[in-house]
């Protein structure tokens, strides 16, 4: 749980809310815990430090118990996956711009099938043009072409599980196309991405 209410300070940081008052106690919290780390008890005591030192202090603090925080300007991916793990244990998180929180939910989406590409890459192809998709792997000519072009990508797949997940990729891609994006649009990409990263902490521990 400490880790979550760090991850939670910091997410409140990384996307401009309040976030201080959350660092400090993250502090205090871990004090009472017991961990009295030279940073932890310089962050439990932060009140009056400026913006940067108290950033400074909890992310050298979260290292001292094991977690590594990324600068804010690249925090996207980190930000989006620990989003959805939040959410998933029920915390409460303020409201994130809709479409920019989809697009993080789809860059979990993408770094995810790229993983699968080592043991499945008939993934590669389609993998690749996702990528154009949340601005990784290069931008997108003639959309439309590229759109319907992308369910031609599918036939090389064989294995039925990476089939289906592709399937509900392109299908989410279709239905946000040439619209505002959406609560609903929202909530199939955290479906997708967290589905993504279950097939692959269970491919991951049935290899260990």
């Amino acid at each position: 749980m400490k880790h979550q209410n760090f991850k939670l300070a910091y997410s409140l940081y990384v996307t401009d809310h309040e976030y201080r008052s959350s660092m400090v106690k993250c502090g205090l919290d871990s004090m009472m815990a017991d961990f009295d780390s030279e940073n932890i008890v310089l962050l439990a005591c932060a009140t009056n430090d400026s913006d940067s030192e108290l950033v400074s202090t909890f992310v050298k603090a979260a290292h001292e118990l094991g977690m590594e925080l990324p600068d804010k300007d690249i925090s996207d991916l980190w930000l989006a996956e620990t989003t959805i793990e939040l959410i998933e244990s029920n915390v409460e998180l303020p409201e994130q711009e809709i479409h920019g929180h989809f697009k993080r939910n789809l860059l979990v989406a993408y770094t995810e099938l790229k993983k699968l590409t080592s043991v499945e890459p008939d993934l590669t192809k389609f993998t690749s043009e996702f990528g154009r998709f949340v601005e990784v792997t290069g931008v997108i000519d003639r959309y439309e072409d590229w759109r319907v072009g992308l369910s031609d990508l599918l036939q090389p797949i064989e294995s039925s599980i990476y089939i289906r997940i592709v399937e509900k990729v392109v299908g989410l891609i279709n239905w946000v196309s040439y619209g505002a994006t959406t609560k609903e649009h929202l909530m199939e990409s955290h479906r997708i991405a967290l589905e993504l990263l279950n097939i692959n902490k269970q491919r991951e521990a049935a290899e260990q």
